[in-house]
């Protein structure tokens, strides 16, 4: 039984007590205003100086099997890019971690010199959506190639290369070869010029003079385009050694031989080409000992591999 006398508190302590709650109230607000204003500076400070921001809007069709990327049908973006479906790179998986295919959304496309990506992404009503319809275009004949796999030969070809020479598998019987897709015209920076990045870099490490040695093909499907001419620009302005590395495309049957036995989609979109993205590094034997896709690897790995290959084929 409790003898204490039960005294009202006095107005001082009333008042104290008022302070404080106050106070704390104040003091939670701070920090809830603090941490959503520092989250908002650090996204915005982690862009480089020259980043350009691009709003955008869309349908999710498809994620990557580890939601590295989402393939999003987008809307046309004046100034800057058509109508059409591409893949786009996703840093913070947490981005689309609640999201789904068919889900209409808005985001921020972020596009730097060597890099690209999207956040800010949220759903909206699919209603407010202007997907352009699709033009009907005629698929290409259907390649009878079937799909190489590691350990399977190189598929005979016939290309044209940046001076306007024959090149073809034989051309580079006896050597390793790292070959990649590309167009010279792709306007997304971790799609066809970081592969080319990639290839400047492997180009600088097969020049040295120790270490094992390899060709370097890249290969365009844009047949109309990308002729010899603006081929050799393109690899001038790379720093190609055509002794090292040579750029080459061929007859719109050829390289559809070639991007369905590597199992590379090409689509017109808008203009442009929707693609996918493959790179193989095959032996001096002839035989495919690695494929890559995607913009996943680096030169390093792309080394590591060619030097266990080389060591292996002795």
């Amino acid at each position: 039984m409790n003898t204490r006398p039960n005294h009202p508190p006095s107005p001082a302590a009333t008042t104290n007590r008022a302070r404080l709650r106050r106070w704390r109230r104040l003091l939670l607000a701070g920090v809830v205003l603090g941490l959503g204003s520092c989250g908002r500076e650090a996204v915005d400070q982690i862009l480089p100086a020259d980043a350009k921001t691009y709003e955008m809007r869309g349908r999710i069709l498809e994620f990557a099997p580890g939601r590295e990327t989402v393939t999003i049908e987008h809307e046309n973006v004046p100034g800057f890019m058509p109508a059409m479906i591409m893949p786009f790179y996703v840093k913070d998986p947490t981005v689309i971690a609640r999201t789904k295919v068919g889900d209409a959304v808005s985001f921020r496309f972020v596009l730097v010199s060597k890099d690209s990506w999207i956040d800010r992404l949220a759903t909206i009503d699919e209603s407010s959506l202007r997907l352009a319809k699709a033009p009907r275009v005629t698929p290409p004949p259907t390649s009878t190639s079937p799909r190489v796999r590691e350990g399977d030969r190189l598929p005979d070809f016939r290309l044209i290369d940046q001076d306007g020479k024959a090149v073809t598998d034989a051309s580079f019987a006896g050597e390793s070869l790292i070959l990649t897709f590309i167009f010279t015209r792709c306007p997304v920076p971790n799609f066809c010029p970081l592969m080319t990045s990639h290839f400047e870099e492997l180009q600088r490490a097969l020049a040295k003079a120790a270490g094992p040695r390899a060709k370097l093909l890249s290969i365009s499907f844009d047949t109309e385009f990308d002729q010899p001419a603006i081929l050799k620009a393109y690899g001038d302005a790379h720093g190609a050694n055509p002794a090292i590395w040579t750029v080459a495309t061929g007859e719109r049957e050829e390289i559809n031989k070639l991007t369905s036995a590597f199992a590379v989609y090409v689509k017109p979109e808008g203009g442009t080409l929707s693609h996918g993205l493959c790179t193989a590094l095959v032996d001096r034997r002839g035989t495919i000992i690695a494929l890559w896709r995607g913009n996943g690897w680096s030169a390093d790995e792309v080394m590591q591999k060619l030097a266990a290959a080389d060591s292996a084929a002795r």
